[in-house]
């Protein structure tokens, strides 16, 4: 009864740790292999667990977010919420060296994620008017999160 644990930090939409569960799996069975593989995340999004359960991946996570602004607000307060932030990402530039902002409206996947390890690098679930480097223009704006590629 072997087990591989794979380790994440973060977990957003949950299509890479099923991407990389996929092919580990499809790898181990291939050399006739019986592997239990177990995730353990310290932060995923809600979406990205049921994600990982709906694909059969045993998986344990030490802290749940909802998205940061449809599950936070209802009704009109979320519309108001959601229209702000379209407005404000619609200053970003569509287009930079970071890749296109369409496909990342919200955070990958429409994620809505709010989180950040301090001093480390903010995935692209976040939404980008915390890191996207570019105004429409294009001109270069400071950010309150990094984000490498």
């Amino acid at each position: 009864g072997s087990t591989i644990v794979l380790i994440e930090e973060f977990i957003g939409s949950g299509g890479s740790a099923i991407k990389n569960y996929r092919r580990l799996k499809k790898a181990l069975d291939a050399d006739g292999k019986q592997v239990r593989i177990v995730y353990f995340s310290l932060v995923a999004m809600v979406s990205g667990s049921n994600a990982l359960a709906a694909e059969g991946v045993e998986h344990y996570v030490r802290r749940l977010l909802d998205r940061g602004i449809s599950d936070f607000y209802e009704g009109a307060e979320r519309d108001r919420a959601v229209s702000l932030m379209e407005r404000l990402e619609s200053e970003l530039c569509p287009v930079s060296d970071d890749g296109r902002l369409k496909k990342l409206h919200f955070g990958y996947a429409r994620s809505e994620t709010l989180y950040v390890h301090q001093g480390g690098n903010a995935c692209n679930n976040v939404f980008p008017l915390f890191w996207w480097r570019w105004l429409r223009g294009p001109k270069a704006r400071a950010t309150i999160m990094d984000r490498l590629q």
